[in-house]
Order: structure tokens, then sequence, then C-alpha cells
């Protein structure tokens, strides 16, 4: 993941790439509040290394930010994998407030970290000093708070969950764009 989002920025002077590295000791939440604190763009979205973006996934949202740039959230969807099985698309807007059963291969729900969320609201929640669920307590907490967005309606993410290896990570990163 990494060289892929270092591949789109490439020199473009209006993104900059957060990454965290450490020995597996420290919390997920600590890593957010960590990272959320060093960004200085207008939108923060988060990306797991062990994940994937699509090839235009930044000029994407870039685009999105530029022509968009007072929404609270640019959403997007994902496609879910579990232990490397496609299991989803998921379709993410705050038109979803709440996740919708599993009906088909396409799932609705709010928006994820993973969503370009305006970093005022990032940097306003502080996680709690937790392994797992720092998504849902922030996500809990952000719903109320994003009141306009901006929908891409494309799959721009790819979310790989590996059942039993979910407790530690060794490495987070985190895109904040400063263009606007």
């Amino acid at each position: 993941m990494v060289k892929e989002i270092e591949r789109q920025i490439g020199d473009n002077p209006h993104v900059e790439f957060i990454a965290l590295v450490d020995n597996g000791r420290m919390s997920i939440g600590k890593k957010m509040d960590a990272l959320n604190g060093l960004a200085r763009g207008k939108f923060i979205c988060g990306v797991g290394d062990d994940d994937m973006v699509v090839p235009d996934y930044l000029e994407t949202l870039l685009v999105a930010i530029h022509e968009h740039p007072d929404v609270d959230v640019i959403s997007f969807d994902l496609d879910y994998f579990v232990d490397g099985h496609f299991v989803s698309t998921i379709k993410e807007s705050i038109q979803f407030r709440r996740d919708q059963p599993p009906m088909s291969q396409i799932w609705t729900g709010p928006p994820s970290p993973k969503c370009a969320i305006k970093a005022e609201h990032c940097k306003a929640y502080k996680h709690p000093d937790s392994w797992h669920g720092e998504d849902q307590a922030f996500m809990a907490w952000v719903l109320p708070r994003l009141e306009t967005e901006y929908y891409t309606e494309r799959t721009l993410y790819k979310y790989f969950y590996r059942q039993g290896n979910n407790s530690k990570r060794k490495h987070l990163a985190e895109v904040a764009s400063a263009a606007g």
C-alpha cells in the first residue's frame, strides 16, 4: 500500500502521506490520534498497510476535493475481502446511516474512516487506547457531524480482513490532502 500511495502522489505538493511504523506495542487508537495530530490537510483518509487502493484512488479524491471543498465527507465504495476471498462491495454513504443486512454481494453502510473526512472532525475526536473497535467508536461519534457529502459511487478501496490476525498491526498509514 505504501508504495502505491507514494506512486500516486508522485511530486504532487497538495498531498501529504504520513506513515507510522512501530514494533506492535502502540494501540491502533493511539496511532490514529498521533497521525491525525500530524496531518495538515483539509481531509483525512485512513488507509491500512495491508489493504489496496485502485490506480486512480488519489486522483479521484483530489478531483472530488477540488470540486466539493466544503463537504464534510467524500465517500466511496469499497470491496471487502475475508482471508483473501471477495465477500461484498460495500456502498459507503451518509445516506446509509446504518449497516444494511447483507442480502447480496452489495452491502450498504455509513462512511468508514477509509473515506475522506474533514480533518476538523478527525482531529476533534480522541480514540480509545484500543487494539480493536476504534473505527466503530470514531464513526459513532462522527456520523452525526457529517451533514454534507460528495459520494463518488465508485469502488476506490479494497479492504482485506484476516480472521485471527486483527489484534495487532505494526504499520498504519494515513493520507491527508492539503488540496483546496
